[in-house]
């Protein structure tokens, strides 16, 4: 239940659509076909750091965020030149890789401990490709604290997102 001015703000920030709680399928169905029917760009090479990210913010578990950010991102894999990466941010409770049925080499956690030395090569290497095509950045297999995770991370993850992947699908959990 966001305000007006909550609203205003997400707009401005380059937000394209908001849907309230609870999602009635009709609103879902045109929120999803109206996103689909734009095209988006994939960075050229030497370019700016241009790719777009999607944030897919859980309200509670088991509400189907994840399977939504898997499939959203198998379907731009065929819709979009260059990399789609699925990023699971829940570090208590990810699940994209039991959905995926990926065993990665690297997850979110092995990001973070690279602190300032994360830049889009390191970044680009603990990606774990996907038959499906995506670049999948999974969640921990331990329960991790939330705290493990910093702003100053959160920026340098999407900053390096933005110049390795067209398109950036971002798992958040219910508890940010």
């Amino acid at each position: 239940d966001p305000t007006a001015d909550i609203v205003r703000r997400l707009f401005r920030a380059g937000v394209t659509d908001v849907l309230p709680t609870p999602v009635m399928p009709v609103e879902l169905v045109a929120a999803l076909n109206t996103a689909r029917g734009r095209k988006v760009e994939a960075p050229a090479p030497g370019a700016a750091a241009t790719g777009k990210i999607v944030t897919i913010i859980k309200t509670a578990g088991g509400v189907g965020a994840t399977t939504l950010a898997a499939n959203l991102g198998a379907a731009l894999v065929s819709m979009v030149e260059g990399k789609i990466a699925l990023v699971d941010l829940d570090i208590q409770f990810g699940q994209v890789t039991t959905v995926l049925d990926l065993r990665p080499r690297m997850t979110v956690i092995d990001a973070v401990r690279a602190g300032a030395r994360l830049d889009p090569i390191l970044l680009a290497s603990t990606l774990s490709a996907h038959e499906s095509g995506l670049e999948v950045l999974a969640a921990p297999n331990e329960i991790t604290p939330l705290d493990a995770i910093s702003e100053q991370f959160i920026d340098r993850l999407f900053k390096n997102l933005r110049a390795v992947a067209a398109v950036s699908i971002i798992e958040v959990p219910a508890a940010w």
